[in-house]
């Protein structure tokens, strides 16, 4: 066995970081622990044998290393880019990430899928794909029965990791070649977004929306996967798990403007279906004693929001007292700061593009405004730096500051405000360009995109 054999050996990702309850044996994760601390040497190491490789051989890539030596160095290395993972740490991921290809050619990746990926998958084909094209199949191959029956003897889950093997893999496939790579890339990725267990779910969920970036729509809607791939992200929403659910989301909408045509009714009645059935009459109505649920789908509203624009108006009466809600306080009960600053966000999305019907729930818009300003800022004394709070402070000013633009009959209601508390009321509307400020201050600083403010800050 060769040194660089030795010691990608070495980087194999333990089976027992795919089993949670492995992970509750304290002898297990010691054991665990062990190897994750030997993993920052062993990576240092791989990359100085790397560095110290030639390229010697046509066969060879650039950097010395024959194609299967190369594809099992992804194999082993390319997990340990994964953030979400127990087995990195921010060192690993940034040698991983040194060590790795930076350019991987397409026989690279193609072995990789074939060689390394297809055969752990190949035991347990997904039935809802042809197993020769990877084409949408009208009903399950093998019968209704066959929807479970590929849930036993999953081999790839004994791979930990290899979801991030996977979404690499896509992550470099130039878009002229996906139509030769579609039999070998489409399998494992609908595989993980079906199966059952959250952890491999959301990888799957990555691998799409990292797909959308660069595959040709004609080839999704050519090969069915369109409508495969929008039946199980909305049955992914349909779980309730706050992960899942705002990634899928947001995937979804991808989805939608990758295989829609901009202002047809397809593509306004899919995006509205998002809102109205999964937000509003699903998340909402199920989930209101679950915080991290409705923090991730107020988060999802906003590329919703964006995509459909003046469209959300049709939402209005459902959206903005749901939005405005957290924003009062509540006697006893201590602020969800997180939803705050989802429900200002997706606020600040409705007033821009909704901006012709901003004059309907100003008063509304500006009394949770204001209420959320008086408890949380009161008195700024007291408060100690919390970078949550400055967000939400300059949330507040943003939303203030849209709603003014959208809407300059509001100043009325800012000057009645402001006249309740001059000093409490000053920073929130110091940048409110209208007759009002006045009132309160002269500017600071001037107005911003209040959208394009949230997503910096």
């Amino acid at each position: 066995m060769s040194t660089l054999e030795s010691t990608l050996d070495i980087l194999h990702i333990p089976s027992e970081y795919a089993r949670p309850s492995a992970l509750e044996d304290l002898d297990t994760q010691a054991i665990l622990n062990e190897w994750k601390r030997r993993t920052g040497k062993v990576l240092r190491e791989l990359k100085s044998i790397i560095e110290d490789r030639k390229d010697d051989s046509e066969r060879k890539s650039e950097r010395g290393l024959e194609i299967d030596e190369e594809a099992e160095l992804v194999f082993c290395v390319a997990p340990f880019l994964d953030d979400e993972a127990g087995w990195t740490t921010p060192e690993s991921r940034s040698l991983a990430d040194d060590i790795l290809p930076a350019s991987p050619t397409v026989p690279l990746i193609s072995y990789i899928l074939k060689n390394k990926i297809k055969s752990l998958f190949s035991p347990s084909p997904h039935p809802y794909l042809s197993r020769t094209t990877a084409r949408a199949l009208p009903r399950a191959a093998g019968g209704p029965g066959a929807a479970q029956d590929y849930y036993e003897g999953q081999l790839w889950k004994e791979y930990p990791g290899l979801g991030q093997v996977l979404h690499w893999c896509i992550e470099h496939i130039p878009t002229e070649k996906y139509e030769e790579l579609w039999p070998l890339v489409i399998p494992p990725t609908m595989t993980l977004l079906d199966d059952y267990e959250e952890q491999f779910k959301i990888r799957g969920v990555y691998a799409i929306s990292c797909m959308l970036k660069n595959v040709p729509p004609e080839l999704l809607k050519r090969t069915g996967l369109d409508g495969l791939l929008r039946k199980s992200l909305s049955a992914t929403v349909a779980l309730q798990s706050a992960p899942l659910l705002e990634a899928s989301l947001t995937t979804l909408v991808d989805l939608i403007k990758a295989t829609s045509t901009l202002g047809t009714e397809a593509y306004f009645d899919q995006l509205c279906e998002l809102i109205g059935e999964s937000i509003v009459n699903d998340t909402w109505f199920y989930a209101y004693d679950k915080p991290d649920v409705l923090v991730a789908s107020v988060k999802a509203l906003v590329p919703i929001i964006e995509a459909l624009q003046l469209g959300s108006a049709r939402f209005l009466n459902a959206l903005i007292p749901q939005l405005t809600h957290p924003l009062r306080p509540v006697p006893m009960q201590a602020p969800n700061t997180a939803l705050q600053i989802a429900s200002l966000r997706a606020l600040n999305a409705l007033i821009v593009h909704c901006a012709p019907r901003m004059h309907e729930w100003k008063v509304t818009i500006v009394d949770g405004i204001a209420r959320c300003w008086v408890d949380r800022f009161v008195d700024e004394r007291e408060a100690k730096p919390d970078t949550d709070r400055e967000q939400l402070k300059q949330l507040l000013q943003d939303a203030m500051c849209a709603l003014a633009l959208a809407c300059p009959s509001v100043e009325t209601e800012i000057a009645q405000v402001a006249q309740l508390d001059r000093d409490l009321f000053r920073e929130l509307f110091c940048r409110v360009p209208v007759a009002a400020r006045g009132v309160v201050a002269t500017p600071r600083r001037p107005c911003r995109d209040p959208v394009s403010a949230s997503e910096s800050g």
